[in-house]
């Protein structure tokens, strides 16, 4: 399933419409739906260039889909501009991506550079404003976020590198 911003303003909404009881609280709320979001809904291709060292014959696998996990929490912010700052390095710092079964690789992780570019909406409608800020974290995070270094490794009896990540 890849991300939607519709889907991740829903589950945003239900998150934050349950009792706060504080500022922190709330704000931890909004940080939860959105990394559970993203670890539910996003998806991560690599691109995979290995060959044999015995051999020299290429992996047939050139690719695979990682997965997901993670926790933490949302740090409040003075600011919209600062809160981007903030969100962003919440979202590289709590989510662990692994590869897939039967490779082995140096950690993977999101761009170290990736941010949240993103405007405060002008929209009458909070739904609407929700769901076009959704749409910019959605877009930010599949521009900004994939990780152009490769990771090195090793996949049954080849050993190389990813070459590309893709994030839907």
């Amino acid at each position: 399933m890849s991300m939607n911003a519709a889907d991740m303003k829903k589950a945003i909404i239900s998150e934050i419409n349950k009792e706060a009881n504080s500022a922190a609280n709330a704000n931890k709320k909004f940080g939860d739906a959105i990394l559970k979001y993203i670890v539910d809904n996003m998806e991560i291709t690599y691109s995979w260039s290995a060959t044999n060292p015995t051999s020299g014959a290429s992996d047939p696998q050139t690719s695979f889909k990682a997965s997901l996990s993670g926790s933490g929490t949302l740090g409040v912010s003075g600011s919209f501009a600062i809160f981007l700052v903030t969100l962003a390095a919440f979202i590289k710092s709590s989510i662990k991506i692994s590869p897939a079964a039967g490779f082995t690789l140096a950690p993977l992780s999101f761009n170290p550079a990736g941010v949240i570019t993103a405007t405060q909406g002008k929209e009458d409608d909070p739904d609407k404003a929700m769901e076009n800020f959704c749409s910019q974290i959605i877009s930010s995070l599949k521009i900004s976020f994939p990780n152009p270094a490769p990771s090195a490794g090793s996949h049954a009896a080849f050993t190389g590198a990813t070459t590309k990540m893709v994030i839907a």
